[in-house]
This record gives structure tokens, sequence and C-alpha cells, in this order.
């Protein structure tokens, strides 16, 4: 077995770099700028962060709705209603204890998981990247 010289990188510190390597590629695409550019552009108007609106104002004239915003919370139940249910059962059902319990652990271990919380947000997070600018990655 040849030994490992100092000034070789583990694989943990080979696939960071790598990976590191990627995501700066990526921002040095073609377009990337001005995608990152409309989306600041598309979350400002969502949020409505627009300074020149008075909220002092009781008349309707003049007034501005926020039709995004209005439109993004009707689609997002339809895109993700609900977290999904996990059911982990052994494919030929024969009478094995030991992959019974196995799948009774992963069951529950998926459930717990799920409920967590950091799975439902994260996707909710990701339904709304989604409709705003148009990538909805979720990374978890």
């Amino acid at each position: 077995m040849a030994e490992k010289r100092d000034n070789e990188d583990s694989p943990e510190q080979s696939a960071w770099q790598r990976w590191s390597d990627e995501l700066e590629q990526s921002r040095k695409a073609k377009g990337f700028d001005q995608w990152t550019t409309r989306s600041k552009r598309i979350v400002k108007r969502y949020r409505a962060e627009r300074g020149d609106v008075n909220e002092n104002s009781d008349n309707l004239e003049g007034a501005r709705f926020n039709i995004l915003w209005s439109n993004v919370q009707t689609l997002m139940p339809a895109l993700f209603a609900k977290s999904p249910k996990p059911v982990v059962e052994r494919r030929y059902l024969d009478r094995d204890d030991v992959g019974r319990t196995s799948s009774v652990i992963l069951e529950r271990t998926l459930t717990y998981e799920l409920d967590d919380g950091t799975y439902l947000s994260a996707l909710k997070k990701g339904v709304l990247d989604r409709l705003l600018p148009g990538r909805g990655v979720v990374w978890i």
C-alpha cells in the first residue's frame, strides 16, 4: 500500500475543491449577472418594497395592489400542499422478523426527519424560489 504524501489532498478536500470550482464557474456563466439582477427585482416587487406609496392615504386613487404576491400565494399550495408520508414495507412480505423490524425503524426515522421542521421549511422556500426567480433548488 502506497503511503500518502503530505501535499496530496484528502478525498473530502478534493471534493470540496471540485464543488467550489463548479460554483465559481457557474457564477461566470453567460447571463448569470442579468438573471441575478432580474431575480432581485422580482423578489423586491413580491415583497412590495417601494418607497413611493403613501400608506396614510385613505382613498384608493393611485393605490397599488400587489398582484404578484396574490398569484404566488395562490400557486404555492398547488405546487406543495403537505409533507409526504413515508411508507416502508418489505417487498415480498415474508415472515422475516429482521426485515419487519428494519422497515419499522426506517419508516419511523423518515417520519421523524420529515417532522423535524427543516424539510418542510426548506421545501416551502424552494417552491417560492421556483415561483419568483425561477430556480427552485433545495439543498438539505
